[in-house]
């Protein structure tokens, strides 16, 4: 019987060039010998090493503030197209570009605005937005999916399943009188 470490090394040093983690699960009686598992029990989960946030945010209610309502907030980090070739298995890293897009309600029209320096990751998300017809808007939240890829997740369903907790301040400085709690949910865009 093959040693269980030594397996477990093996398919570490498989999955790490990938840009992947196994994560296995294994039962072992107390005289270290394996147990005998039901095949529907196991579970071989493959996570990405890199967390991908990629995509649009949304409020899940309506936030409006002196006319303007806060439509998304875009996030790019990754870029998965290059050399004239999809690469999921290894997308490259460039400094994150977040926009926030707001909708003036009498006449619809948009305008964006970057979201210079934002911290981003597995946990949480952090944006200073340059000053708009509302303020600064900061943004402060928990990732409640900390698996990230939520494009290719088969239970997070566009503009539903909410992905992102925290607060909205707006003022002067982004540091409004009371934040407003927001809940974000996600959509891949096109």
């Amino acid at each position: 019987m093959i040693n269980p470490r030594l397996k477990l090394q093996l398919i570490r040093v498989v999955a790490a060039p990938l840009g992947l983690f196994c994560l296995i699960s294994v039962a072992w009686s107390q005289d270290r010998v394996p147990l005998s598992i039901p095949d529907h029990s196991v579970v071989l989960a493959i996570e990405p090493s890199f967390f991908d946030p990629d995509g649009y945010y949304f409020p899940a209610t309506d936030l409006v503030v002196s006319g303007y309502k806060i439509e998304s907030i875009r996030i790019r980090t990754l870029e998965y197209y290059y050399g004239d070739g999809l690469h999921y298995d290894k997308p490259r890293f460039h400094p994150p570009e977040v926009q926030l897009e707001l909708t003036h309600v009498v006449d619809q029209t948009q305008s964006y605005y970057d979201c210079p320096q934002p911290s981003i990751s597995r946990d949480q998300l952090t944006l200073g937005c340059q000053p708009s017809p509302i303020g600064v808007v900061s943004i402060k939240g928990n990732f409640v999916d900390k698996r990230g890829q939520f494009w290719k997740r088969k239970d997070i369903i566009a503009q539903k399943t909410i992905v992102v907790d925290g607060e909205v301040s707006i003022g002067q400085d982004g540091n409004g009188a009371k934040p407003h709690q927001v809940s974000f949910t996600y959509w891949q865009g096109d």
